[in-house]
């Protein structure tokens, strides 16, 4: 069909899942060009007629981005195209990489000043005919000489230096791995990819935070709106419980120990569970100071800087509850859990005499529990 024809580059790396239109013709379908191995087809049905199957079946892509991080990444190439997950695995290993070009044509181009900064040099990859081929770009003479006596694995072409026999790829890390090498090759650098599952190892003497990192802020906020996480960490109420604290809450979806609750003298902490909203008050005993039934709404209000936020948490009777917060906006997350989680729940089940959260998942909601951020961390970078 045409729609195929226009997009062949849309599953060219080997994806774990393939949805085809019930018009296609199998026959016509040269499934090698996805994988070597045949797999299981499991039919869906008529989405005229089964809209349930349909749904659920979106339903379960949806949760296993989640639940493996190979799905994941099927999902990413679904809505990323090839050229910006390429300029995504460059811009992790080459920081000052400038994108010239992307999704214009079959050639993405990047400006690499830590290779050669004269305008006009740039890595390229030519992403056409189902496969990637890459070279770099460059008309200083004295730079591809200097390049070809550093390496016998590269050779010139007509404008630059390409890696000898001018290999194909078929998947994104090899392409990504084979430029990294390429530039070593000719700048006498050490390029290396960096793999977005890998973490930062944590160091099992040092105290375990219980407050989410500021640069995950966004992330995890992004995943709340995108796919209805609700995480949950366990972790956090035993840290609690370990540092003395008396927490009798059975789930936290927030902690902070440095919130300006309304008008006081001095922060106190803020947990936030199933319930509401607790904190100790500098004390060791957490109690609930504001539940979920009582809010109406909820306002947010950031600095220009991005360096503070003020929550205000409204009752219908117009009282309300600030919540203010220096040096970070995590309470940001509180703010997204709320209007894209938490109130679909409450209003899912204000008729009934308590939520049954066996059937929150029936709402889209993806319940997760964490058991360090290390974990969310990982999730969050894949």
């Amino acid at each position: 069909m045409k729609f195929r024809e226009e997009n062949k580059l849309v599953f060219p790396m080997n994806p774990d899942i393939i949805v085809i239109q019930e018009c296609e013709d199998l026959k016509t379908i040269n499934l090698t060009l996805f994988s070597n191995t045949s797999s299981d087809m499991f039919w869906i049905g008529d989405c005229r007629t089964n809209l349930k199957s349909i749904s659920g079946f979106c339903s379960l892509i949806k949760r296993c981005c989640f639940l493996s991080s190979t799905f994941y990444q099927f999902r990413k190439k679904i809505f990323m195209s090839i050229q910006q997950e390429l300029v995504v695995m460059v811009s992790k290993s080459i920081p000052d990489a400038i994108i010239k070009k992307v999704d214009k044509d079959n050639f993405l181009d990047i400006h690499l000043p830590s290779v050669n900064p004269k305008k006009g040099t740039h890595l390229f990859f030519n992403t056409s005919r189902n496969e990637i081929k890459l070279g770099y770009y460059c008309r200083d003479l004295d730079f591809v000489e200097q390049a070809l006596k550093r390496s016998d694995e590269v050779e010139e072409y007509s404008q630059g230096v390409r890696l000898k026999g001018n290999p194909s790829f078929n998947s994104i890390d090899a392409a990504t791995d084979a430029a990294l090498n390429l530039l070593g090759l000719i700048s006498n650098q050490n390029f290396q990819l960096n793999s977005p599952s890998e973490i930062e190892e944590v160091d099992s003497e040092s105290p375990i935070s219980l407050e989410v990192k500021e640069d995950f802020v966004d992330v995890l906020n992004f995943m709340i709106k995108e796919y209805k996480l609700l995480p949950s960490y366990s972790f956090v109420l035993k840290g609690l419980r370990e540092k003395g604290y008396q927490v009798d809450c059975k789930s936290c979806w927030f902690y902070s120990d440095n919130i300006w609750w309304a008008e006081n003298s001095e922060p106190w902490d803020l947990l936030v569970t199933h319930d509401g909203f607790y904190s100790s008050k500098n004390d060791k005993e957490f109690n609930l100071l504001f539940d979920w039934d009582s809010l109406a709404e909820m306002k947010i209000k950031m600095s220009e800087d991005k360096s503070g936020v003020m929550l205000g948490l409204f009752q219908e009777d117009g009282q309300f509850l600030s919540l203010k917060q220096q040096g970070s906006i995590s309470l940001t997350i509180i703010y997204y859990l709320y209007n894209f989680v938490i109130r679909q729940i409450i209003d899912e089940f204000k008729d009934e005499p308590m939520i049954i959260w066996s059937k929150v998942e029936e709402l889209g909601v993806l319940l997760r529990g964490f058991d360090s951020y290390e974990e969310l961390y990982e999730l969050a970078s894949n």
